[in-house]
């Protein structure tokens, strides 16, 4: 390769790690911005080259294997589905996911910083923005002071914010920062979390939880006794204060226990129907448990069922878990190679060999969470946050291992084990 066509690559790597890193500070902000830096992402990446000249280390990168082998089930489904226009459409929704190979050429052990500090901005901005809309300063078509996030956009704001504070708390606990930045984080951390409870999701305020005792258990995992102290006494007392203090927070408290009280006698809610979804895919399962119903037969399959099951009660197209729909689709092996990527994220964490081995840990526990509540990893925002974790947290090149250790991961200093 000639000097000049070298440089000119290197340059085009350097951007499209820039882009990366401003895709994911979109996520929360821009529906539209996404898919303008993924767009770029695809044509600058498949102009630079890498993809092609790494393609035999990318495939062989346990993650991608393991994508490959859920991705290819998708297909397989083909063969036993009887929608094949259904089929199809499932696997062009799945189509961000393909994105992860290209991704992994895309960034670098130096380089996470910068990514993942961007994502904090971005997840920073849209936290400011639903606060003022709370505190009725900031007035936009769509959200209000009891509704600060569009529609129902927070299933997907509140657990994208859980994982921005839990990067922030791995900042705060396993870096060398000095006073002044670590009362900054402390500060930063104090207003992500409050704005999780001014805000509605719920899913994402249980991954919250989840993640601060995660936090709780590699500060304490010697010190049993003390730590179910701290959980005995923190937990009660954070919810407590978020009751109290957030209207919005006792409301949807308030609303879970009075539809779970209603549950059977009025089922046409949110919970409820979020139960009776759950009922009706379980049975689909129990009559399709070994390959499933096919990967375009969901729609049809669980609309039959709820006509003998729950007639009164509306078809869905998406059961809000995750590991129910594809074992609808595909059975047991569709729910094995679910799985499978997340233990392959964990083993990666558990290995150690990275200074962020705690976040490589904390990734596949938090989105393996929220797939209990929705079908994250096939919702747009979601997904790409998957494929870009996925990419920023364990990529591998030739000399990763030795990189990873010297390189200078701190999000807020040039110091430290940080991120």
């Amino acid at each position: 390769m000639t000097e000049p066509v070298a440089i000119w690559r290197a340059d085009l790597r350097r951007i499209n790690g820039w882009l990366l890193g401003l895709l994911a500070c979109a996520l929360p902000l821009s529906t539209s911005a996404v898919s303008v830096f993924a767009v770029l992402l695809i044509l600058l990446g498949l102009v630079e080259g890498s993809w092609w000249r790494r393609r035999r280390e990318i495939l062989a990168h346990p993650l991608c294997a393991t994508l490959s082998c859920y991705l290819a089930l998708h297909v397989l489904g083909l063969l036993w589905t009887a929608d094949l226009t259904g089929g199809f459409e499932v696997l062009e929704g799945l189509w961000k996911l393909l994105l992860l190979p290209l991704f992994l050429t895309m960034t670098e052990p130096q380089w996470r910083r910068r990514q993942l500090v961007l994502f904090l901005l971005g997840m920073t901005a849209a936290a400011l923005i639903s606060s003022l809309v709370w505190a009725d300063i900031l007035h936009l078509p769509g959200v209000s002071p009891a509704h600060p996030t569009k529609r129902v956009f927070h299933v997907i704001y509140n657990p994208m914010l859980a994982l921005a504070i839990f990067v922030l708390l791995h900042e705060l606990f396993w870096s060398t920062l000095r006073p002044a930045q670590r009362v900054g984080l402390v500060v930063w951390l104090a207003f992500l979390s409050w704005n999780m409870f001014i805000t509605e999701g719920r899913t994402g305020q249980v991954v919250f939880v989840l993640l601060v005792i995660f936090v709780l258990t590699l500060l304490l995992h010697r010190q049993w006794g003390r730590l179910l102290l701290v959980l005995a006494v923190g937990l009660p007392l954070v919810f407590s204060l978020a009751y109290q203090l957030s209207g919005n927070f006792q409301r949807r408290i308030g609303q879970v226990q009075e539809e779970l009280s209603a549950f059977g006698l009025r089922n046409n809610t949110s919970v409820g129907l979020r139960l009776v979804y759950s009922i009706n895919s379980a049975h689909l399962i129990a009559e399709h448990p070994l390959i499933g119903v096919g990967t375009g037969d969901f729609n049809q399959a669980y609309a039959a069922m709820n006509k003998r099951n729950s007639e009164d009660m509306p078809n869905t197209d998406n059961p809000h878990n995750q590991y129910l729909l594809t074992m609808v689709r595909l059975g047991l092996p569709g729910l094995v190679a679910l799985l499978a990527m997340f233990w392959c994220q964990w083993r990666i964490g558990w290995s150690r060999h990275d200074p962020a081995w705690r976040l490589q840990l904390a990734f596949p526990l938090f989105f393996g969470c929220i797939m209990m509540a929705d079908s994250y990893l096939t919702a747009y925002e979601t997904g790409i946050l998957f494929v870009f974790m996925g990419a920023v947290l364990y990529q591998k090149t030739a000399t990763s291992s030795q990189q990873a250790q010297s390189a200078d991961l701190n999000v807020a200093l040039p110091q430290g084990e940080g991120v």
